[in-house]
């Protein structure tokens, strides 16, 4: 069962166009108000679709529901309150159902919490001479946004481009992304999920955490996603076997 899952992870990133993070709504609502919320493509198997705009060239059909919803969410955290916010999935999805968001046959609509851009380590850069150190605690915080996806490490620039879902890099970018099924609504206990944590590919050199759809899996198999950046390329596996460099795994 634990091999089923992988694989299917494995297919369901794979197949889908990335996200970008520039030019993503962080709200979660329709990109294409230009014409209509969603473009009929199907769910997992979506392609771009110029726009007038190249801002606006983007797989939009994520599964996502025509629902805006500008409720946030805030979870206190031993280091700070982090607020995130509320976004609607339809039809759970289903993997083998060729339903489509906003159809009237819509069967359900699952919310699902999204924290996006959290700091789970100190940022590694030159100014605070951790660019190649062991990552470090961050330091505590009174309240951080989390509404909006943050750079991506530093990489070559042929991985970039709002069509491969990197845009921005920067030595800032030791970030993760929760992804939580919303039980609030439910009139019984919460929930315990288990929690599935995805490390993006890309051979240790390119990539990042907000390529892979998140939301969608914690809808479809009601599991806590965590998706994160992690240093790449020289930043992050250069070692030279003494104090000067001893990496950073």
């Amino acid at each position: 069962m634990k091999v089923f899952y992988l694989i299917f992870v494995y297919e369901l990133s794979s197949s889908l166009c990335a996200w970008t993070d520039n030019y993503v709504d962080p709200d979660f609502s329709s990109y294409g108000r230009e014409r209509s919320t969603y473009f009929q493509n199907d769910r997992y198997n979506a392609r771009f679709y110029k726009k007038k705009e190249a801002e606006l060239e983007h797989a939009i059909n994520d599964g996502r529901c025509p629902v805006v919803d500008e409720t946030l969410v805030q979870k206190p955290t031993k280091y700070g309150t982090v607020t995130g916010r509320k976004i609607y999935l339809c039809d759970g999805p289903g993997v083998n159902l060729r339903e489509r968001p906003g159809q009237p046959d819509v069967k359900a609509y699952k919310p699902v919490n999204v924290f996006l851009g959290i700091p789970y380590a100190q940022p590694p850069t030159r100014q605070n001479k951790l660019q190649f150190q062991p990552p470090q605690l961050p330091q505590p915080w009174n309240e951080i946004e989390a509404i909006a996806y943050k750079p991506a490490c530093p990489q070559n620039n042929k991985y970039l481009g709002h069509h491969r879902g990197v845009n921005n890099t920067d030595e800032d970018c030791l970030y993760l992304n929760i992804f939580s099924p919303d039980s609030s609504q439910e009139r019984k206990p919460l929930n315990k999920y288990s929690v599935m944590i995805y490390i993006h590919g890309g051979n240790w050199d390119h990539g990042a955490a907000n390529i892979f759809p998140g939301h969608m899996l914690a809808a479809s198999q009601e599991v806590i996603v965590v998706t994160f950046n992690y240093r790449l390329g020289h930043l992050g596996f250069l070692a030279t076997a003494d104090s000067a460099s001893p990496g950073n795994y």
